[in-house]
């Protein structure tokens, strides 16, 4: 990217930001950042460290309310962190999805 950052993961037509579901509000800010300094659209890959319980499904409500509240031009999908790794290609620039 021209700052220099770099996005967790890329597809032909996504900048994706890949989080945990507690850090729900984070990742909308570094989707839409990411979309803007890739000119892809803005996706995250939302995952949960547990089983999914009820705050994983709390956190998953809040970004959407979020999200449909201000019309952003974001993406959620919901995946387990092998089925993220897989869809990334191995390629994942989250330190803390690495890590496990």
């Amino acid at each position: 990217m021209p700052s220099g950052g770099r996005a967790d993961c890329l597809s032909d037509e996504h900048a994706i930001e890949v989080d945990r579901s507690g850090k729900w509000a984070e990742s909308i800010g570094q989707a839409l950042y990411y979309a803007q300094q890739t000119g892809k659209r803005a996706k995250v890959f939302m995952y949960c460290r547990e089983k999914v319980g009820a705050s994983c499904i709390a956190h998953g409500i809040r970004f959407d309310l979020t999200v449909r509240q201000f019309n952003l031009p974001i993406e959620i999908e919901s995946f387990t962190e092998a089925e993220i790794r897989a869809m990334c290609d191995g390629n994942i620039s989250n330190p803390q999805l690495e890590q496990d």
